[in-house]
């Protein structure tokens, strides 16, 4: 997955203290968990994709979200997205990274949860 802006809550999921350090007026908006896009976060929800990479808040960004569902008062794993946000085109900001993905098999998986998503809201 490719998006703009960040899911809302990915912060809880990777070093929200280096990223408060790196970017302290993020602070309110990560106490009352406004940072970020709720449609997105649904989208990371439903979706489960293996990877997001986005940008929007010009910061470099790692994190491991854990999708889990509760059964009979179990918390068990369903998957995990590999999250990674990068810092603006600037000199010595880090604004690359280079991943070696399993393209197709990662968007196979995409597309199938995508057409389960598109037949929920239409």
């Amino acid at each position: 997955m490719l998006s703009h802006d960040w899911p809302r809550g990915v912060y809880h999921f990777g070093d929200v203290d280096k990223l408060l350090r790196a970017k302290p007026f993020f602070k309110e908006e990560v106490l009352t968990n406004s940072l970020g896009s709720a449609p997105s976060q649904e989208l990371l929800t439903v979706l489960q994709p293996k990877y997001w990479f986005a940008a929007h808040l010009h910061v470099k960004f790692p994190a491991i979200v854990t999708h889990t569902v509760t059964e009979e008062d179990v918390e068990k794993q369903t998957g995990i997205t590999k999250f990674l946000a990068l810092d603006k085109c600037l000199p010595r900001r880090h604004f690359l990274q280079v991943k070696t993905i399993e393209f197709l098999k990662a968007i196979g998986n995409l597309i199938i949860k995508s057409k389960k998503f598109l037949k929920f809201w239409f």
